[in-house]
């Protein structure tokens, strides 16, 4: 990208302006992006001892939001 090109992309107080879609989970993005480039089998979480990688934590969000999305599972 050329320098022009970046500071159309700027507001007058020099930050990016950036479309963001009105509902994001940047949380539930990082998850896929990392499970999917290579490091699904990487520590995402360790807590008291146990240790959920990038994949697990990926079916574990699924799952919660069917769950929220539909109580009576």
């Amino acid at each position: 990208m050329k320098l022009d090109e970046t500071h159309h992309r700027m507001d007058g107080q020099g930050f990016f302006k950036l479309a963001i879609p009105e509902k994001l989970n940047m949380a539930r993005l990082i998850i896929d992006y990392w499970a999917e480039h290579g490091r699904a089998n990487d520590v995402a979480i360790c807590y008291l001892g146990q240790r959920s990688r990038m994949a697990q934590l990926g079916l574990f969000s699924l799952h919660f939001a069917s769950l929220i999305h539909d109580p009576t599972h």
